[in-house]
């Protein structure tokens, strides 16, 4: 174990049994407000004067609506009117990859058009 000064506190380095670090802080005053438990993606920087900094990242969320959702993926509209087919195959699982692409691909456009009545 090693233990590291920080302003106003302690910082304590461990090692557990797979080798991976853990790092606690460890305040010498235990004053202050207790801030609510929030989960999710953040920059965090410690001041000089021991508070910490934390700054959320926004989550991205997709810009489309799902039409359809195909086995291996799904066709959306996006928010600017375009039409986006996605398809994910993992290639070690399957031995046919350009036949799978073919019939969602052909799938995604007879959903399309029998819905919409556009000729493709």
């Amino acid at each position: 174990m090693k233990t590291l000064e920080v302003v106003k506190g302690k910082t304590v380095f461990t090692e557990g049994d797979n080798q991976q670090p853990y790092i606690q802080f460890c305040p010498e005053k235990k004053e202050g407000k207790v801030v609510k438990t929030m989960r999710g993606e953040a920059w965090v920087s410690v001041l000089s004067s021991g508070a910490y900094d934390v700054a959320f990242r926004k989550r991205v969320r997709s810009n489309a609506n799902v039409l359809k959702k195909l086995p291996h993926g799904s066709l959306s509209e996006t928010k600017d009117g375009a039409v986006q087919l996605t398809i994910k195959i993992f290639n070690p699982y399957y031995q046919d990859v350009p036949q799978i692409l073919v019939d969602e691909a052909t799938e995604a456009a007879e959903f399309y058009k029998k819905k919409f009545k556009k000729n493709i």
